[in-house]
């Protein structure tokens, strides 16, 4: 299991891109993405766990034009 840590955003952050990647991607609920978007925006450290290689590559793929800064941890 891989874990994305999204701990701050650029100028330009796409906050409704970034919610809906969330749900396309991953399949979380609108509320759960929508929350996230709203702790990154407070400065929150948000923890994603993407268990399966390829989802993980798929999500982080669109993390920079979105405007996320984000770290991959094992």
């Amino acid at each position: 299991m891989k874990i994305v840590v999204i701990y701050s955003w650029v100028e330009g952050f796409k906050k409704v891109s970034f919610t809906k990647w969330q749900v396309e991607v991953l399949g979380m609920s609108l509320s759960h993405a929508k929350s996230n978007t709203d702790a990154i925006l407070d400065g929150i450290e948000v923890i994603i766990e993407i268990e399966d290689a390829f989802l993980l590559e798929q999500f982080v793929s669109r993390l920079n034009d979105i405007g996320v800064v984000y770290r991959i941890n094992n």
